[in-house]
């Protein structure tokens, strides 16, 4: 679950309408970045191919009735792993991790359910690069996912300081 955000003084919460106005967020839906990197065309083997059949029918079945845990080990795990997304020294997965941040005298922090970071010695993220936050479909003001995946992205922001864009 995500911890508080906290401003001297009111409480912001996790409502996104809140976090866009507090921090004058609007939403672009002609990111440029963003069409090429999903747009971006790759072929998997004949056996990661049989695999993510297996992994879409197992989850058209079960996936609606995963809790969190199981959602994470059964679905997402798998799917980063067909994707080959961790580069030694460059980029590893994370689970469950701590960020914090002081952005515009707000204190965020959130507890990140899964992130991509670039892995400093001993396993711990930094330099986050992507995002993907609760996993609940709960959503209001304490729990909110989408206000929690917001939280997230500011605070890597300020951590990164390196004005590349940041998706979740």
């Amino acid at each position: 679950m995500a911890k508080s955000i906290k401003k001297e003084n009111p409480f912001l919460g996790y409502d996104p309408s809140d976090i866009a106005n507090a921090f004058s967020l609007i939403v672009n839906e002609d990111c440029a970045l963003l069409s090429n990197w999903l747009n971006t065309q790759d072929t998997l083997t004949t056996s990661e191919q049989e695999f993510f059949e297996a992994l879409a029918a197992d989850s058209e079945r079960d996936a609606p009735y995963y809790n969190e845990e199981e959602l994470k080990i059964k679905l997402i795990g798998p799917l980063f792993r067909i994707a080959n997304t961790e580069i030694p020294k460059q980029a590893k997965v994370y689970y469950e991790r701590a960020i914090a941040a002081k952005v515009n005298n707000y204190d965020l922090s959130v507890i990140a359910d899964c992130l991509i970071a670039h892995p400093m010695p001993f396993g711990k993220p930094t330099h986050p690069y992507f995002f993907l936050q609760e996993f609940k479909k709960k959503r209001g003001e304490k729990s909110d996912p989408e206000g929690q995946l917001l939280c997230a992205m500011l605070i890597a922001q300020e951590l990164n300081k390196d004005a590349k864009p940041l998706f979740g």
